[in-house]
């Protein structure tokens, strides 16, 4: 069997690889949460690429065990790979929350979609 890749190559009519240097930015892959991180005050969310934050945070629902919304704000760094979300009121340690951040809202900056995640 043949192992796949999702490579893409492609050259002008003389044979030149365009790439990010010399020619066109190429990009072919999806962008992906890499680490989700919490404590009771804050929920840490690193995305492998720069996001499209408005979209990210219309697609974030931040809901306790019973599913009830809980109220926060999201602080961004300047690249637009972190995102941090500050629960309001406090998380209480020991209890169960959800985060779901919806692909059909979360885009990176260059409008591809993010696979849907949860985080218990």
């Amino acid at each position: 069997m043949v192992a796949s890749s999702k490579a893409i190559v492609l050259r002008d009519l003389v044979g030149n690889n365009f790439d990010s240097v010399g020619g066109v930015a190429l990009e072919n892959f999806l962008p992906a949460v890499k680490l989700i991180d919490q404590d009771a005050n804050q929920i840490i969310v690193d995305f492998s690429e720069p996001m499209d934050t408005a979209s990210v945070e219309a697609g974030l629902a931040l809901t306790d065990a019973g599913m009830t919304r809980i109220a926060y704000t999201v602080q961004w760094d300047a690249a637009g790979c972190q995102a941090t979300i500050v629960p309001n009121p406090a998380l209480i340690p020991g209890q169960h929350y959800l985060l779901d951040i919806a692909a059909s809202s979360a885009k990176d900056a260059n409008g591809k979609g993010l696979d849907s995640v949860s985080g218990r």
